[in-house]
């Protein structure tokens, strides 16, 4: 799992500005997103992590602690990956 986050990684970092002309041409457009897929791809790092150990919680019938991963994923996880690894 680690290995692809690292390959979605590299891959949006190489290749963002040609998967946002897929949806629309305007520079403005392809200047924000270019910038937002950069900064969110830093998420892709830590989420690997957070899925193996949400899953493995829940297979242990650890309800709350799987709980706890999921929603530092979903939720924290971006905003401090927006916060800290802003250029």
């Amino acid at each position: 799992m680690a290995a692809f986050s690292v390959c979605y990684l590299l891959s949006i970092y190489c290749f963002s500005k040609e998967l946002m002309q897929i949806f629309n041409h305007e520079k403005q457009f392809l200047q924000l997103a270019h910038l937002a897929l950069i900064l969110y791809s830093f998420n892709y790092l830590f989420a690997w992590l957070n899925s193996l150990t949400a899953t493995y919680f829940t297979a242990a019938n650890k309800v709350k602690e799987s709980l706890f991963f999921s929603i530092i994923q979903s939720f924290f996880m971006p905003i401090i990956c927006l916060r800290y690894f802003k250029s």
